[in-house]
């Protein structure tokens, strides 16, 4: 899995003695400013015609970090393998966020036949990597249906439709299988890890970057969207040590 562009996130620094302590919590934000750009590379493809990649440029906007794309025709930018129509892409989004976290969303409509789509995020590079961070990670997926039953399902190696991905090719966490609308109708299946609501799970790695990507199939002629994201912190423990150099800091300056 690659795309066509890294976005890395920078980290700020304190002064003296707090620095080193405090370096793991600082925020974390995207390089440059308002108007950049990030590539969001998708695949699309099916059994006749094969797979065609197209690069998607979304921009960033005044909210810095928050990038988006918005097809400027009614059905969706098509994407094409000679005469035929493969796909149409209807928004593509992603968030990178100073948890540090990458949010991933699309809307899409499948082909002719049924559709396979591939939508990866940029990479996220920590400049300041984090050793054992907590993590967690939700995405979500819905179809709607037009005159026959809908469908999309997870095409991940696991069977599952979306990864949260660190240090390269390490999956993390591996959500939604797939869903089914009746016909006339549109569904959503959601995941979440960990599956607890309040509890987030220990990454055990030294984490240097962070991904998220979609891999799924749509049944001929029908609609997907989704979105999902993927946050990470310091673990506990690194918390306590920003507390004491925070403190150590202050009493120096007291003085």
């Amino acid at each position: 899995m690659s795309t066509k562009r890294t976005v890395s996130v920078l980290k700020g620094g304190l002064l003296v003695a707090a620095a080193v302590m405090v370096a793991a919590m600082l925020a974390v934000s995207p390089s440059g400013a308002a108007g950049d750009t990030i590539l969001v590379t998708v695949t699309a493809g099916n059994g006749t015609s094969g797979e065609v990649s197209s690069d998607f440029t979304l921009t960033e906007s005044a909210t810095l970090g928050t990038y988006a794309w918005t097809s400027t025709l009614a059905e969706g930018d098509g994407i094409w393998q000679g005469p035929v129509c493969l796909a149409r892409i209807k928004s593509l989004g992603c968030d990178i966020d100073s948890d540090p976290s990458v949010r991933l969303r699309f809307s899409v409509t499948a082909g002719g036949e049924d559709t396979t789509f591939l939508i990866p995020s940029p990479v996220v590079t920590l400049s300041s990597p984090l050793t054992n961070p907590l993590g967690v990670a939700s995405a979500q997926i819905g179809v709607s249906a037009a005159s026959t039953t809908a469908q999309a399902t997870g095409l991940f190696s696991d069977g599952n439709a979306y990864h949260a991905i660190y240090n390269g090719p390490t999956v993390w966490a591996s959500l939604i299988d797939s869903v089914t609308a009746q016909p006339n109708h549109s569904e959503t299946n959601t995941g979440k890890y960990p599956a607890d609501p309040a509890l987030n799970e220990l990454i055990p790695a030294t984490l240097s970057s962070i991904q998220a990507a979609y891999n799924f199939k749509v049944t001929a002629g029908d609609d997907a969207s989704g979105t999902s994201a993927f946050t990470v912190m310091p673990e506990p423990a690194t918390l306590g040590l920003v507390g004491l150099g925070l403190a150590l800091f202050a009493r120096r300056r007291s003085r």
